[in-house]
């Protein structure tokens, strides 16, 4: 008989299945429930990581219920750290990149500041157009050029007008505007017809020079010109010529004899000679003292030295002025000089010799030091005050003291004078160079019809004096203005 009665309310059996039963989810009791009916879990993948190497994370699942972070570390894996601790991985720092924008502005900045702040700007465009322009050896056009700062070489030449030639430091962004207009060279204002072997009074107030006649001549250096006989003998083929502090004597050296000329303008007819007793032909060069010094030479021109040529090289004498004592000072070594100079006329104990090699000796020591070797150095002479001395080679290179030793200075040419302590005059190419020893500045200070000619010639007082083939001319030493 069927059972009447209805069905107790109890949960539902599952049926049986051959399936494996579900495992229990071990964050069941996490889930939060609104009734007594249990939700079904959204499964969590197992994670297995290798101990090698981090898993990668399971692609992104949506899904309302937020997953509680796993607080037991599976292997030897460490967990990264949550929070303000995490290594998050980014760009570059914001400092690097500071720093390196930085360090682009700097270099632009700098391109910009070389390119127009720091270089010198020389504009050259002279009219009429130049023969030729040449920039630090290197032969250029009409144009603008910018130029490191530093020592550099202008020369704009023209053939017939006043060139512009300097050698000097430019400074940064110095601009330097050298559009001018060519002027013509000057001629020189003729002193004397015929004439060389011309030199200034030490007091620089005659010009001395030998005449057409092979006699002494003097013209007063300011005013109007006005020649004077000096001596009443002729003397040719003259070699040197020095006129003494107080013009009254001269020493000359010719091709036969070495003498003391007397020079007394007052009485031509009582005019005096004193022949040296040395053979002319053996000496190559004479020089004396210009200066006292009470512990050595109590007077000018007291005393000569001069070189004597042996059958085994060079002599240096040392002699009183009328040559009753003399003694000889040193040998000189023939393989290094060949052709002696010898200057003496600025400093008491030392004198300058040239000739092959150039050195100093010390009299009183009775010692040589070398300055230059293997440079076939012509000749050499001592400033006003002995405190520095130029040389020049047989080439034309100019050289000048640089404490003990010497340096060379760019320009060469045939001839060169002190114009003062500080200023040394260069004479070659037809035009006067003035060296500044203070700023190492090389100007071209005259460029006159004849200079190309020059024999012999001295500055003084914003003058130059020279002796070329048409006679004694005189000219102002200036610059050109451009």
């Amino acid at each position: 008989m069927p059972n009447d009665k209805p069905p107790i309310n109890s949960p539902a059996t599952p049926p049986a299945s051959d399936e494996k039963e579900p495992q229990a989810d071990p964050l069941a009791t996490s889930y939060d429930y609104e009734d007594e009916k249990p939700k079904t879990a959204v499964p969590v993948p197992e994670i297995k990581p290798e101990a090698s190497e981090i898993p990668t994370p399971p692609e992104k699942t949506v899904s309302k219920i937020k997953t509680p972070p796993i607080q037991e570390t599976v292997g030897p894996i460490q967990p990264k750290p949550v929070g303000s601790k995490a290594i998050i991985k980014r760009g570059m720092p914001k400092t690097t990149k500071v720093i390196m924008w930085a360090l682009v502005a700097l270099i632009v900045a700098a391109g910009a500041f070389y390119l127009f702040f720091y270089r010198a700007t020389l504009v050259i465009n002279p009219s009429p157009q130049a023969d030729k322009i040449i920039l630090d050896d290197r032969e250029i056009e009409p144009g603008t050029y910018r130029i490191n700062p530093g020592r550099h070489t202008v020369q704009i030449k023209k053939k017939g007008y006043i060139s512009y030639v300097v050698d000097k430091n430019f400074k940064m962004a110095q601009r330097v505007n050298l559009a001018f207009q060519f002027k013509k060279q000057p001629e020189g204002q003729k002193i004397a017809e015929g004439g060389s072997n011309m030199s200034l009074t030490s007091d620089k107030t005659f010009i001395i020079f030998q005449g057409k006649d092979d006699k002494l001549y003097s013209a007063k250096r300011s005013g109007e010109p006005s020649l004077q006989a000096i001596s009443t003998n002729a003397y040719p083929n003259i070699r040197e010529i020095l006129i003494s502090e107080n013009n009254l004597f001269a020493l000359i050296l010719d091709k036969d004899t070495l003498r003391i000329a007397d020079l007394l303008r007052q009485d031509l007819l009582s005019q005096s000679e004193l022949k040296l007793p040395p053979m002319a032909q053996a000496i190559s060069s004479v020089t004396w003292n210009s200066v006292t010094d009470s512990s050595y030479f109590t007077e000018v021109n007291a005393h000569i030295t001069y070189d004597l040529k042996t059958d085994y090289g060079w002599d240096l004498i040392l002699a009183n002025r009328q040559h009753s004592q003399s003694e000889i000072l040193m040998q000189i070594d023939e393989s290094k000089f060949r052709n002696i100079k010898l200057d003496w006329t600025s400093n008491a104990k030392q004198v300058l010799i040239a000739g092959g090699e150039l050195g100093i000796i010390d009299l009183p020591s009775r010692s040589y030091s070398e300055v230059l070797k293997d440079k076939n150095i012509s000749s050499a002479k001592w400033s006003p005050t002995g405190s520095k001395f130029a040389a020049m080679s047989s080439d034309g290179q100019v050289y000048v003291s640089e404490g003990t030793s010497a340096k060379t200075i760019a320009v060469k040419g045939k001839l060169y004078r002190w114009a003062n302590d500080n200023e040394l005059a260069i004479v070659g190419d037809g035009r006067a160079t003035l060296y500044h020893f203070d700023t190492e500045e090389l100007i071209n200070y005259a460029e006159i019809k004849g200079l190309e000619n020059c024999q012999s010639f001295e500055v003084a007082d914003g003058q130059i004096y020279f002796a070329d083939n048409e006679g004694i001319k005189s000219a102002p030493l200036q610059l050109p203005g451009y």
